[in-house]
């Protein structure tokens, strides 16, 4: 039982899919020349822009000056990643290893390796000489992707004509209606509004039998909401759709993938279940005490694409939100709040990115932990400064404000524990 999705990719970057499938005809009622908005100006995902990549656009080669890029940002980046890997380097250490890759229109202006693809085995670290370096031709779990490749391989299957966007799911699968699903559409799938919870009750692992065995808990979730009422992310949505599509096709997912879209954009380390002979290039994600599955190295990260067999619709890990009710007030003035985190055997001794902390009043915010004039105290963790501050993520210039702080307000800040129980005052 191995990989959900892997590729070539560093261990922090999120690539975006979209409009790589094809070149886009000209409209008939065109000469064939690009028409419409001016640079920047989206007008939908499959249809690029002026002043964009073409969709038939492939990888080469060049140095950052023929490309239009100034040295700089690249040099910098290039000198921040050793510090991202290694643990001596304090706050600013990140990840054991990473393989960098940095393009503009096409052009691969750099590629870079540092740090280790193998490092540690549970909670202990290696030796230098038993350590795996990590190359630019390690492959990485990118599990979450999965999601994307679903969402793609489902639309390539309303494009074929054999789905319906806005037909009921037990149109295709009929035993999908129970339990009170029988309204829910493909497109409330997609777009996560279908009502139903985040992730299987119990664990997909715990369940036995086999992959088709834990398939059944998928079909016998109940709704906590109307569908179209609220949106919820869900792994539920994502392996409902995996079991829509092959039905309708009586192809499995990997293969649909593989010939949907790895194989039209030559994506030749990309894979589901990655064969034994990709091992020594693959890295490691964690180690699993629970359930026990040890060292993960070329085995899907997440539990449930794991207890399915390693060919699942969704994969990946989802954000937790953690709420509390504070007794009523009034609060003396300077009242400290402490979070706590405690790692356990399920947790493998992971930390967490800690972000998004707010304390209101059901009237007005009091705390916003993304403002630095109310940044959370660290106290036995360390702090996580981000490569791109969020402000120039929303194209203000540098030394703007993030939404909604004060004016002297910098970018926002996360932060993990260093070793085992710690905790963290505001």
């Amino acid at each position: 039982m191995r990989a959900a999705a892997y590729a070539v990719l560093p261990a922090s970057v999120l690539v975006v899919l979209a409009g790589l499938l094809g070149a886009v005809p000209p409209s008939a009622a065109s000469d064939g020349r690009e028409v419409g908005p001016p640079p920047g100006v989206s007008r939908g995902f499959d249809r690029p822009t002026r002043g964009f990549a073409p969709a038939g656009t492939v990888l080469s080669r060049a140095a950052p000056a023929r490309v239009g890029l100034g040295p700089g940002p690249v040099e910098e980046f290039l000198r921040r990643l050793p510090d991202w890997t290694d643990p001596a380097s304090g706050a600013e250490y990140l990840f054991p290893g990473a393989t960098a890759l940095l393009a503009h229109d096409g052009a691969v202006v750099a590629r870079r390796a540092s740090g280790d693809a193998v490092r540690y085995t549970g909670q202990r670290e290696l030796p230098p000489r038993r350590r795996v370096p990590a190359r630019t031709g390690t492959v990485y779990d990118i599990a979450s992707l999965t999601k994307l490749f679903t969402s793609i391989v489902a639309l390539q299957q309303v494009d074929a004509g054999r789905l319906r966007l806005d037909a009921p799911v037990d149109r295709y699968l009929p035993a999908f209606a129970a339990r009170g699903k029988g309204g829910i559409t493909l497109r409330q799938l997609l777009t996560h509004t279908s009502g139903l919870p985040a992730e299987p009750r119990p664990p997909l692992w715990t369940v036995d039998g086999g992959p088709r065995a834990r398939r059944h808990p998928i079909l016998r979730t109940r709704p906590f909401a109307r569908p179209g009422a609220s949106y919820q992310y869900s792994d539920i949505n994502m392996i409902s759709l995996q079991l829509v599509l092959e039905r309708v096709t009586g192809r499995g997912l990997e293969a649909l993938v593989r010939r949907g879209i790895t194989e039209p954009l030559r994506m030749h380390d990309t894979a589901y279940r990655p064969p034994a002979a990709w091992r020594p290039r693959i890295a490691a994600t964690s180690f699993k005490t629970r359930p026990a599955r040890g060292l993960l190295r070329g085995a899907v990260h997440d539990d449930n694409a794991w207890a399915l067999g390693g060919v699942a619709g969704h994969a990946g890990r989802r954000w937790q939100r953690v709420h509390a009710r504070l007794p009523a007030g009034p609060y003396p003035a300077g009242l400290r709040l402490r979070w706590r985190y405690t790692t356990t055997g399920v947790s493998g001794g992971r930390g967490v990115n800690l972000a998004g902390v707010r304390v209101t009043d059901a009237t007005r915010v009091l705390f916003d932990g993304d403002c630095p004039a109310t940044r959370p105290a660290a106290h036995g963790w360390r702090p996580l400064p981000p490569p791109r501050p969020p402000a120039y993520a929303s194209g203000l210039v540098p030394g703007g404000t993030a939404l909604g702080c004060p004016r002297e307000a910098l970018p926002g800040t996360t932060h993990r524990p260093r070793h085992g129980p710690a905790s963290s005052r505001l």
